[in-house]
């Protein structure tokens, strides 16, 4: 069974999402185990290229696709800033303010240009899906 599966209907934002996931945990398979034991629904709201996918926390799996209904977490941002939330290393599961890459997320959260609603009351979803989506 495939830890990480799209559905057909999945955007193409959707698509890059999971082979960004799967590369992740291709090239770090202790990484697999945050996909398993937590259950959710997040959605992910590109707002210049507008196009909004849903990542569905199964308890064993991760599935990708359209967007949600009553997601647990919603993540609206530019495409250009959920490429940066790829690259930023992690402290704790979040972003690394020591770092240049990880004060600028903190600042584009600050100026509302990377809004997290649900992140204070879903945090275990939230940093497990900034582990997968990592690659710093």
């Amino acid at each position: 069974m495939e830890l990480v599966v799209t559905t057909p209907d999945t955007p193409p934002l959707g698509q890059m999402i999971a082979d960004l996931v799967r590369s992740n945990i291709e090239s770090e398979p202790r990484r697999a185990h945050l996909v398993n034991g937590v259950a959710g629904r997040i959605n992910i709201n590109a707002t210049d290229v507008e196009s909004e996918i849903g990542l569905l926390f199964t308890g064993t799996g991760l599935r990708i696709g359209p967007a949600l209904p009553a997601p647990d977490l919603e993540i609206v941002c530019d495409s250009g800033t959920l490429m940066e939330l790829a690259n930023v290393r992690l402290r704790l599961g979040r972003p690394d303010p020591m770092t240049p890459e990880g004060r600028a997320i903190l600042t584009k959260m600050m100026h509302k240009q990377l809004v997290v609603h649900g992140m204070m009351t879903h945090p275990k979803l939230l940093t497990r899906l900034q582990k997968l989506f990592t690659v710093a």
